[in-house]
């Protein structure tokens, strides 16, 4: 039984229709998110636990950024130590099982992270990454050093599938921004540590070192230390509330929030029951494929789903996780002498504007910084490449544009941008 304040009687539950049961669900997270917002919770000030929380478990982005960094001088100096010199076909092959892996690794960290919890699956990332990492670094074949490589990218799609919604269900909403840049601008620091690491590495030795090794193994350190630090860190208030651990979940809310009241905490608690009787209702209600056809045939919801998904395609069809991968090649093939040395200049790079995203993401919004950031970088490309590759005037008619690999470039640049500004503009009314 429910009780309807518009007509002010009772209404059964079981005698209504689906449409009935998910308008009464959309109404109950109404009122739960305005008991929530009552509340005041989100405006008392958060602890420092929480931001230390946050940064312990940020380690795992520390995970996917060495292990992309890494591999980028290892491919330059690790000679014909796995038996014979890694042709083009091999390297492509060690360099992209990471990612397959990930994508495994991510698929089921999100099946074991709904039904054990949060930590569970990033104590299984750093078990698989540090036996990835023992295997690579005793590797003596190729055969071994691909599994190695493979294993690693299980434990790399698992934190990296679990982390940042760890973070996002425990933080505080106006620091969760903030705090979900700093497990980006870990990765980005892992690739430059990496990069530096791997580019001090490279000095010793000469063509015939191992030191590459001690560049693979230093990363199972990091490994190891968030599996130990996190045994210090709470499990999220909503996974306690989901398998009915209400009184454990107020014990984490104290330590997030220090100085709100009982009453407020109970809110909160009200307002995540809510949110996942809604959840939970519809998939009672609904059959496996009758929710994933949801996603399609509900404007809202495809509009939401379609644009975060180009937007992240997009980001990876930009090219730069190959440029990570084959920086220290690429500089070497242009004719570097010490390419590991100067391949640091691009993961120093992206870590710099990591830190600048970092501090300003919660001050000017993600669509904001989105929009206006990119099509100014865009611009900027656009006008380099201009100006150092364009043709003469009396040329540009026997200068077919798609004979030109950087017209190809600018072409790119100049479409990436304002596609990504179309797609926000269609989550603002998401």
């Amino acid at each position: 039984m429910a009780y309807d304040s518009k007509n002010e009687k009772k209404v059964d539950l079981g005698r209504t229709t689906s449409i009935d049961r998910i308008e009464d669900i959309s109404n109950a997270r109404e009122y739960a998110d305005q008991i929530a917002e009552l509340s005041g919770i989100e405006a008392t000030a958060a602890s420092k636990a929480a931001w230390l929380i946050s940064i312990t478990v940020s380690l795992g982005g520390l995970l996917f950024g060495y292990d992309t960094g890494y591999i980028s001088s290892v491919l330059v100096t690790i000679g014909k130590s796995l038996g014979h010199e890694l042709t083009s076909s091999e390297q492509e092959l060690v360099t992209s099982l990471t990612s397959g892996g990930a994508l495994i690794g991510a698929v089921i960290a999100g099946l074991l992270a709904d039904k054990y919890g949060r930590k569970l699956p990033i104590y299984l990332a750093c078990l698989v990454f540090v036996i990835g990492t023992v295997l690579q670094t005793a590797a003596y074949h190729l055969p071994q050093f691909a599994v190695g490589r493979f294993v690693v990218g299980l434990g790399v799609g698992s934190a990296a599938m679990v982390v940042p919604l760890y973070i996002s269900e425990l933080a505080p909403a106006k620091y969760r921004g903030r705090m979900i840049a700093f497990n980006n601008m870990s990765v980005t620091f892992g690739q430059f540590v990496a990069s530096a690491i791997g580019a001090g590495f490279a000095q010793v030795g000469g063509s015939s070192s191992q030191a590459w090794r001690a560049t693979v193994g230093i990363g199972a350190a990091p490994a190891i230390i968030l599996a130990g630090l996190l045994t210090l860190c709470p499990e999220s208030p909503r996974q306690l509330v989901a398998h009915g651990k209400a009184d454990e979940a107020s014990v984490v809310l104290t330590r997030i929030y220090p100085t709100s009241t009982e009453e407020q905490r109970r809110a909160k608690i009200m307002s995540i029951e809510m949110s996942i009787q809604e959840v939970t209702q519809t998939m009672v209600d609904d059959s496996l494929w009758q929710t994933l056809a949801r996603i399609f045939t509900t404007p809202s919801t495809f509009r939401a789903v379609f644009t975060a998904c180009t937007i992240m395609a997009i980001s990876q069809l930009s090219g730069f996780n190959t440029l990570m991968y084959y920086s220290a090649t690429l500089f070497k093939i242009v004719g570097f002498t010490n390419a590991t040395a100067v391949a640091i200049t691009v993961s120093a790079t992206n870590f710099v504007f990591s830190v600048v995203n970092l501090v300003i993401v919660d001050k000017f919004g993600r669509r904001r910084i989105q929009r206006y950031f990119e099509s100014i970088v865009s611009f900027v490309q656009i006008c380099i490449l201009t100006d150092k590759y364009s043709p003469d005037l009396d040329t540009l008619s026997t200068c077919p544009l798609h004979h030109s690999s950087p017209h190809t470039q600018m072409l790119n640049a100049a479409s990436v941008s304002p596609l990504s500004r179309l797609l926000f503009r269609h989550i603002d009314r998401c």
